[in-house]
């Protein structure tokens, strides 16, 4: 184990034991069984995560890939969806401080689109090939197909209970995470061939 795992370890184990103190011993309204059980399941997770991080070595370093047409094309839908899942995330959730809430997700819904912005902009020197075209057009396909599910589920609610009611900030976040399956999906597509 290198030096660097050694201190991420150690850092991890401090904001355990911070995090579960102030869990016991800070100021909530839960009662000692609840707190003992998410301790409990916590703490199952941590020791998991500590363990393979000292039992699974460190991969060698990977030949670095040319920045290509893949990797625009899935950084553009990645940062696209990001977007759209923090404009969905604003506009559901409330904020007791209001400036607070609007500068914080200001400023990260800022930085998606400067790297947004960046990753349009960026020149590469792949033109698009069959494979690529094929990969696009099966993962559209497959949104498609899980857009109208998803289309078809909906009305089968509105039949049975009658009203739906749906903030803008939920179809963003639906949108976004469409658009983060697609670009998922077709980043798998890409590598498998």
């Amino acid at each position: 184990m290198n030096n660097k795992n050694k201190w991420t370890i150690i850092l991890l184990i401090f904001t355990i034991i911070v995090i579960d103190v102030s869990l016991l011993f800070g100021g909530n309204r839960l009662s000692l069984p609840i707190k003992l059980l998410i301790l409990l399941v916590t703490s199952i997770a941590e020791f998991c995560s500590i363990f393979i991080m000292i039992k699974v070595p460190t991969p060698q370093k990977y030949k670095k890939e040319p920045f290509g047409l893949k990797a625009k094309f899935y950084s553009i839908v990645l940062f696209l969806s990001t977007i759209l899942y923090t404009i969905g995330i604003w506009n559901v959730t409330p904020a007791s401080p209001y400036n607070v809430k609007e500068s914080i997700l200001g400023v990260g819904i800022l930085i998606q689109v400067v790297f947004f912005i960046y990753f349009l902009l960026k020149k590469i020197n792949e033109s698009p090939d069959e494979r690529f075209y094929s990969n696009l057009a099966l993962s559209a396909s497959l949104m498609f197909l899980i857009s109208i599910m998803l289309l078809i589920l909906i009305a089968i609610y509105l039949n049975i209970y009658g009203t739906l009611e749906l903030k803008s900030g939920y179809l963003y976040i639906m949108v976004g995470l469409l658009l983060l399956m697609f670009a998922v999906t077709y980043y798998f597509l890409e590598g498998r061939r």
